[in-house]
């Protein structure tokens, strides 16, 4: 890109972070959100913007979404830092990150501390080992259970001594009822999970997991229905396909290369 005669380039996964270093400069969102999706080749130098960001924002906004007071993201990465700034700027007060690695989440945490916002981070894993410890008990099958209770992040973060029992009171926090109150307006996945040609995967598929959500988002745009919307469907929740954040994140950023041109 510095050679030929380049207007820039989009980034993808995985490699948002990673093309930071070989930068010359970040701006905008990109430079608080420490990820690039969009190059652009200057007089100065290769300059980093992240689009993603302001795309998400219109993608929530399209479907509805003005403000969101409570979110879970699934990921850690480029788009999971795109996500958490977004949702801080839409009045996020409630945000919880479930992660399959802890080494990813350096930057991601960085990040939050310099929004001032906190956050509970939940290992993956142990939400799935806890529904599969519910469903084998048999507490998620009792409709006496009520839907108030002790906040279900705590049960999630106190999961970690799964080979032995978890507290029966644990599963009254878990959603029973179709018009309950849910503990979150939106689930983001923003990891690559689902993405063809593994459009049978998802990282969780308990029915009783999506009952606690209004809303969820999924980042992947091919296909626009993954397996995660589909069961989301199911279970009551709106669907919200990463085909709109594709579009309006490639629109950003075709102006930014356009714009450069015109100079």
């Amino acid at each position: 890109m510095r050679e030929d005669n380049f207007l820039g380039a989009n980034v993808t996964i995985p490699y948002k972070g990673e093309i930071v270093t070989m930068l010359d400069e970040l701006r905008g969102e990109a430079a608080i959100v420490g990820a690039v999706n969009t190059v652009v080749r200057t007089s100065h130098g290769l300059i980093g913007y992240n689009t993603d960001a302001p795309a998400f924002s219109e993608m929530l906004r399209a479907a509805g979404w003005s403000r969101v007071g409570s979110a879970m993201i699934i990921g850690s990465g480029g788009g999971a830092q795109a996500a958490a700034w977004a949702l801080t700027q839409m009045g996020c007060s409630k945000l919880a990150i479930l992660h399959r690695s802890e080494r990813r989440l350096k930057t991601l945490r960085n990040l939050l501390r310099r929004l001032d916002k906190r956050a509970s981070f939940i290992p993956l894993h142990r939400v799935q080992e806890f529904f599969q410890w519910a469903e084998r008990e048999g507490h998620l099958l009792d409709k006496s259970a009520p839907a108030e209770g002790a906040d279900l992040l705590d049960d999630f973060a106190r999961a970690s001594g799964v080979s032995g029992s978890f507290p029966a009171a644990n599963a009254s926090s878990i959603p029973i009822h179709q018009n309950e109150s849910k503990l979150f307006d939106l689930l983001v996945n923003a990891t690559p999970v689902g993405l063809h040609p593994h459009a049978d995967e998802t990282l969780i598929d308990h029915p009783r997991f999506f009952r606690m959500f209004r809303a969820v988002a999924d980042l992947v745009y091919n296909p626009q229905q993954t397996k995660l919307l589909f069961l989301a469907h199911l279970a009551g929740c709106q669907t919200i396909s990463g085909m709109q954040m594709l579009k309006a994140q490639a629109a950003l950023s075709r102006k930014l290369w356009l714009e450069q041109l015109s100079l």
